[in-house]
């Protein structure tokens, strides 16, 4: 009888043991690593830019922190800013990190996470120039604006007949936009507003936003449109509101813009 119950708890045991064993794994599993591919146009001083061999801004230094909270790996893909959403659609990349305004367009193709700063759409004209108050005056001319930029849109549904006379510039030619305006080859630029006070202030160059912006809103990161995306959008959206209430996303932007875009301007 003795040597029975032995062997009954023994049995036992090794069960719970077995039990033990296989939920460990489990665990183990669900915590591996996962290699998240991010799309840039590297390109975009000071979001995402080449230094040499490095990639470095405001946004690299964003997933680095995402690598660090979350202990998943990043890996960078580049590619023009036009082609970034064929990287996104032909399961090249998980998501793109590019200062995109999340569009009713956009949101019917893809998940956008949470916005992580925010940003204005706005006209650049010569510092001379005071004929430029809206879109309105800029029928009949010829105007600078970056490949799939989200001014095409706001451009082409107020105006869809080319009555303002588009002139698309790609990620790797971007900066020259600003040159051509001073130069008196462009009417106006249409660009983001954080990247053309930079792009005038580091050329010191005669040119000026006008003071309105023709759109200003969130910025935020597409993923692809199904399961797994909205399990990454959920994952960034958790170090984004981290990132937030602990101070460094604000850190973040002190440091390469001298002031916050984090946080919706009032």
């Amino acid at each position: 009888m003795k040597k029975a119950k032995f062997l009954i708890m023994t049995l036992v045991s090794i069960l719970l043991l077995t039990g033990c064993s296989s939920t460990k794994g489990e665990d183990a599993a669900s915590e591996e690593k996962q290699t998240i591919r991010v799309a840039t146009s590297g390109t975009y001083y000071p979001f995402a830019f080449k230094e040499g061999d490095d990639l470095k801004g405001f946004e690299v230094d964003f997933w680095d922190e995402y690598a660090k909270r979350t202990r998943n790996d990043v890996e960078w893909v580049l590619a023009d800013f036009s082609g970034l959403f064929g990287l996104l659609e032909s399961d090249k990349a998980d998501v793109i990190s590019a200062q995109l305004t999340p569009t009713d367009e956009r949101k019917e193709k893809y998940y956008f996470t949470n916005p992580y700063n925010y940003s204005g759409t706005n006209i650049v004209v010569r510092e001379d120039d005071d004929t430029v108050k809206s879109l309105e005056d800029l029928v009949g001319k010829k105007v600078g604006i970056g490949t799939g930029a989200v001014a095409n849109d706001i451009v082409e549904e107020q105006y869809p007949n080319n009555e303002i006379k588009v002139v698309n510039y790609s990620s790797s030619t971007l900066k020259g936009n600003y040159q051509d305006l001073e130069m008196g080859r462009l009417d106006a630029v249409v660009a983001q507003d954080v990247e053309a006070l930079i792009a005038i202030k580091e050329n010191n160059l005669k040119l000026k936003l006008v003071e309105k912006p023709v759109q200003y809103g969130e910025v935020a990161f597409p993923v692809q449109k199904n399961e797994e995306g909205k399990a990454l959008a959920d994952d960034i959206n958790k170090v984004i509101k981290e990132m937030q209430e602990d101070g460094t996303l604000t850190k973040l932007s002190e440091k390469w813009f001298g002031y916050d875009i984090t946080k919706e301007a009032k």
